[in-house]
Formats: C-alpha cells, sequence, structure tokens
C-alpha cells in the first residue's frame, strides 16, 4: 500500500513540475509589410468621414435594398450551412478539451466457466460457474508534454477560423445582394429607356410614312425609320431576360424560390446612388480586419499548435490508470465488502524506436505550417489587390458615368434640332436617324454606367471586408 501511495504522489509531482510544459513553438504573429496609404483613392469630392463599414448598403439610402439584405442574413442558405459548420468545430473543441479531464468507463459482464480436467477441474466439487461483475474504469493522461492542450489550443484555432468563414459568407452575400438587387434597378431602367425611344421612334415612322405620302421623301426613308425601330425593339427582350434572371438570383440568395419577388421588384425603381459620405481616407490596416484575412491567420495559429501535438510524441506519456469493480459468483453477493475489487497506478508509454516516423511527422507538419504562412500572407496581398482594383473601378467609372451623362444632353438637344430641320427640308433623314441611334445607345450606355458605379462602390464595399459585426464572435480560448 506504501508503495502504491508512493508511486501516485511522484505521479502527481510530476504533473505539477512539468505543468507549464509545452512541446513546440508558440504562435508569432507574423509582421505584415502593409502600406501606410492606398496608391489609388476615391473621388475627392466625397466626405472625409468613413461609413460604418458594418452597415455599408444604408449608403445607398434605399429601404427595399437594406430589407432584402436583413432578409438573406435571416434565410440564406449558404450562411446556414456556415452556421452549422460553426457547430461542428464547436464540438471538435470539445472533444479535445474533453481529453484534459479523466476518462471514467462503466463495465459489467456474466460469463460463464468451465474449468477443464486438465488445469485440475476433475478435482472441484463444481467445475462450471458463472461469474458475475460490475465496476469502473478510469484513466487519465497526465498532460506532461502539453500534447493535450496544444490539440485544444489547435481546436480552439479551428473553431475561430469557421466563425471568420462565417462572416467572410456574410460579406460575400451582402455585396452579392445588393449587386444584384443593382442590376434590377439598371435593368429597369435601361427597359424604360429603350421604351421611350421605341415611342419616339414610332413618332418619328409616323412623320416619315406622312411625308413619303405626300411625296416629299423617297420610301428609303421610310425603310430606315422601320429598320432604326425595329433595332431598337430587339433590345427590350434581352433586358428582359436580364431582369428576371437578376429577380431569381435575388430570391434564390434570400433562400426563396426564384419567382418569389416577382410582385415586390415589378413596380421600377431608379437606381440608387450613395449619399456624399462614403468610404475615404480607410487605412490599409483594415485588410487585418477582413473575415478571410482573420480566417487565414487562425488557421495558421491552429496548424503552429499541431507542431507542438506531434512534438509531444518525442517524449513518454503519462497517465493515471485504474479500476474498481465487484466481482461475485453469485449475483446476490456482488456489493458486498468481499465482492470488492480495484486497482490503480501511473503507466507512462515512449515510443522508442518508430523508424524515424515521428521526426518525420514533426517536420510535415512544419511544412504546414509554412504553407499556412505562405497562405496567410498570400490572402493579405490579394486583399490589398482587391481594394486598389475596387477604388480605381469606382473612381473611373464615376468619371465615365459624368461624361455619358453630358453626351446623353447633348444627344437630346441634337435630336430635337435635327428633327426639327428635317421637317423644314433642311437636313436628310440619315441625320434623323444617326441622331436617334446615338440619343437611344448614350442613354443605354449612361444607365449601365450608373449600376456599374454603384456596383463597383459595392465591389469596394467587399474588398474592405465590411458588412458584418461582432455579433458571430465565439469563444474559442
Amino acid at each position: 500500500m506504501r508503495r502504491h501511495r508512493f508511486i501516485t504522489s511522484a505521479s502527481a509531482g510530476i504533473a505539477i513540475l512539468f505543468a507549464g510544459c509545452m512541446s513546440g513553438p508558440d504562435y508569432q504573429k507574423p509582421e505584415l509589410d502593409l502600406p501606410d496609404t492606398w496608391t489609388q483613392s476615391v473621388p475627392a469630392t466625397e466626405s472625409e468621414t468613413a461609413a460604418d463599414l458594418a452597415s455599408w448598403w444604408t449608403v445607398f439610402d434605399d429601404p427595399q435594398l437594406t430589407g432584402l439584405v436583413e432578409l438573406a442574413q435571416e434565410e440564406n442558405l449558404d450562411l446556414k450551412t456556415a452556421v452549422a459548420r460553426i457547430d461542428e468545430a464547436l464540438a471538435l473543441r470539445g472533444i479535445a478539451r474533453g481529453a484534459l479531464l479523466p476518462g471514467i468507463d462503466g463495465k459489467g459482464s456474466v460469463l460463464s466457466t468451465r474449468v477443464s480436467d486438465a488445469s485440475g477441474g476433475a478435482a472441484l466439487p463444481d467445475r462450471t460457474f458463472e461469474l458475475y461483475s460490475i465496476g469502473v474504469d478510469a484513466s487519465w493522461e497526465i498532460d506532461v508534454w502539453g500534447r493535450v492542450r496544444r490539440s485544444v489550443q489547435a481546436a480552439g484555432a479551428g473553431l475561430q477560423a469557421s466563425v471568420e468563414d462565417y462572416r467572410n459568407t456574410l460579406v460575400i452575400l451582402n455585396a452579392q445582394i445588393a449587386s444584384t438587387y443593382l442590376s434590377i434597378r439598371e435593368a429597369q431602367l435601361r427597359i424604360r429607356l429603350a421604351e421611350q425611344n421605341i415611342d419616339f421612334q414610332k413618332d418619328t415612322l409616323r412623320l416619315t410614312e406622312g411625308r413619303y405620302d405626300a411625296g416629299l421623301v423617297p420610301a428609303l426613308d421610310v425603310h430606315q425609320a422601320r429598320l432604326n425601330l425595329s433595332r431598337t425593339e430587339a433590345t427590350l427582350p434581352q433586358l428582359r431576360q436580364q431582369l428576371t434572371a437578376s429577380i431569381h438570383r435575388l430570391s434564390v440568395l434570400t433562400g426563396q424560390a426564384p419567382g418569389a419577388l416577382n410582385d415586390q421588384l415589378a413596380v421600377a425603381a431608379s437606381v440608387p446612388h450613395p449619399s456624399p459620405e462614403i468610404l475615404r481616407d480607410i487605412p490599409a490596416e483594415v485588410m487585418r480586419q477582413r473575415p478571410d484575412v482573420r480566417a487565414a491567420e487562425q488557421r495558421l495559429i491552429a496548424q503552429t499548435a499541431r507542431i507542438g501535438v506531434a512534438a509531444a510524441d518525442l517524449y513518454p506519456r503519462f497517465s493515471l490508470s485504474g479500476s474498481f469493480a465487484f466481482e461475485a459468483t453469485e449475483s446476490g453477493d456482488l456489493g458486498s465488502s468481499e465482492s470488492l475489487g480495484y486497482g490503480f497506478g501511473p503507466t507512462f508509454r515512449w515510443a522508442l524506436f518508430q523508424g524515424g516516423r515521428v521526426r518525420a511527422n514533426i517536420r510535415a507538419e512544419e511544412a504546414r505550417a509554412d504553407q499556412a504562412l505562405h497562405q496567410y500572407r498570400q490572402t493579405v496581398l490579394t486583399a490589398l489587390e482587391d481594394v486598389e482594383n475596387a477604388m480605381s473601378a469606382y473612381r473611373e467609372e464615376s468619371i465615365r458615368a459624368a461624361r455619358l451623362g453630358e453626351g446623353v444632353v447633348s444627344a437630346e438637344k441634337a435630336v430635337d434640332q435635327v428633327r426639327s430641320l428635317y421637317e423644314n427640308g433642311l437636313v436628310t433623314f440619315l441625320n434623323v436617324l444617326d441622331a436617334e441611334r446615338n440619343l437611344a445607345t448614350q442613354q443605354d450606355n449612361h444607365a449601365a454606367s450608373l449600376g456599374q458605379q454603384s456596383r463597383n462602390l459595392v465591389s469596394l464595399y467587399r474588398a474592405l471586408g465590411g458588412g458584418w459585426t461582432a455579433d458571430a464572435d465565439t469563444d474559442a480560448d
């Protein structure tokens, strides 16, 4: 009994002595060479105040867009899948943490036994009997080298990475909702402009037919007017198809059947544009807050911890184990003091020779950590590239939209003037035809540019990682 107590006390002493030992390297945050400023910038007319990245879609001041974003955040199936992955990671961390505590198993059996003649059974009054047993087995690994704690660290970082993946899904979803909604409003605007030009060109056709009937112009003018009208009418089916596809996409993004939003979006509205106070002077350091960057870092943390898990196999693994059971040949004797049996004590296991497998496994985990580090740095560089490109695209499209708007004004004046001149016989119908075609093209290009300008702003917010809040935080310590 003294020997058991001494061994048990020695094992406890070892556990206390090495409680602070942790195999493998501790995680060190990588240094990132982030620029102080962006090489690109958004238009200088905007406010110096940065908009709230967490709810950037409100800068469009469109209640319907805001409602759709909120609906998607509740019902989108990709987002629900990401939540389920968080639940899975949370359970896996629970499994890892469970290894820090003793494992206790209940056991029981009823064993029928017959002793053979060769082993002395012939001398027994009854060589056949039943053995009843009920008790518990317990074991506990003393985490001397931190193998279990490193496993918990890796699982915790994996959990946090799944949280960041959820946030990244949220960032992407918000941008998809806004971009698709903007495409719907753009298509509706282009349809309305095309219909206006069709009505206008029908008036022109009637004008040429009247002048032809009066013998003032050749039949060629009528044919050209009809051709121009047909070309404009031919754009409508394509625009309507684009509109239908965008509504279907938006319906699915909000977790509904493709046609669920047809009635809600049937009434055309203008393309929403942001208020003056939008993004400006955002520091490059904000890249660290992008969910995909944060997820990449958490995976690096997890992989660093796995090196420690592998390195712990270089050292002996200590544990305490024991059993406590009642055993008797008669079921009625179970529970009596005479039927009690137990055993406990420390054990250790040491992989003395594994053919180099342990060190090879450590090198493999180190190589995976190098991969995770490179992926983390690459994610940061890609994030910087996304922002720079989005800033450039938004700025240039803003300039383009302004120039196209000026062109629309000029084209409208040109049509009015050339039509008056044609009615007075001062120009040929070719001038009218060119002016009307130029107006239709200019208006369509301007409408498309307005939609693209707003979508480019959405891309900028997405590149900056906007659209998530701390509500999704999960304790991964």
